[in-house]
């Protein structure tokens, strides 16, 4: 989609999710070279309730202005500097009156779409959706300013790796120091310095475009992020042990023998 329409229609879009075509077009006005995370991410809102979403079509994001001046300002092609967020309700919502939304809208939170072709989803958090919601070990709560009003989302930080800039190593490395600094263990760092401040020399390859981190490279980048971490190589681990932070192995059930 990016060109001149990213960043209209201003401020935002409304958008009815009353049949699947709906969620269809969704999808499409966002479809890129990758769109698992796209469509898993908007699966989670659909299995959430969402009935209508809003699409603010001007968000400056702090993660992708990262990565804009980081990588994409630099490069020989005109792409947009800032990103659009959409956000999912299970209340359908009056559109002359997103200014003023109902008191319980069923706010189910929001996803953040870059103007790139190769990793369009960016920041996102998402409730999770039914049945999976005792599963959930990490969750964490972020307040959201919608046209002035505020709203509170929780779950678990989700950013998609761009494939340049940034790899999975440097986006699962992102989403561990994004839950810490909304716990508040930690101070704020945007996407891009997972690769800009990764050193060079615990590397192999290029810095840009990224092949991803070595194990070194990411271990000091959490230390140096506030967020050191503990290294277990798997393979040192004594036979038949178990992880450390994983539950003992369930013991296997009593075999009778025949006629008892």
């Amino acid at each position: 989609m990016p060109g001149s329409n990213w960043e209209r229609p201003d401020p935002a879009k409304f958008w009815r999710l009353r049949r699947s075509r709906d969620w269809q077009r969704l999808a499409e006005r966002y479809r890129s070279l990758n769109d698992r995370p796209l469509e898993r991410c908007l699966e989670v809102a659909r299995l959430g309730g969402a009935r209508c979403a809003v699409i603010e079509t001007r968000y400056i994001d702090p993660d992708y202005r990262s990565e804009y001046a980081g990588f994409y300002s630099r490069t020989f092609e005109s792409v947009p500097d800032c990103t659009q967020r959409i956000h999912f309700f299970q209340v359908e919502l009056d559109p002359a009156f997103l200014w003023h939304l109902p008191p319980t809208p069923g706010y189910l939170g929001y996803m953040i779409l870059r103007p790139s072709g190769l990793g369009r989803v960016g920041r996102s958090m998402l409730r999770p959706p039914p049945g999976l919601e005792s599963a959930i070990r990490t969750a964490v709560s972020e307040d959201v300013t919608f046209f002035g009003q505020k709203l509170t989302v929780s779950g678990v930080p989700f950013v998609q790796q761009d494939t340049q800039l940034g790899r999975c190593a440097h986006a699962a490395a992102w989403v561990c120091h994004y839950s810490a600094f909304r716990r508040g263990d930690v101070a704020r760092r945007p996407i891009a310095d997972f690769s800009l401040f990764a050193d060079p020399s615990l590397g192999y390859g290029r810095p840009l475009p990224s092949d991803g981190l070595t194990v070194q490279q990411l271990l000091e980048l959490l230390r140096y992020f506030d967020l050191p971490a503990a290294f277990y190589s798997v393979r040192q681990l004594p036979p038949g042990q178990s992880v450390p932070w994983a539950a003992p192995d369930p013991k296997p059930p009593k075999v009778r023998g025949p006629g008892i």
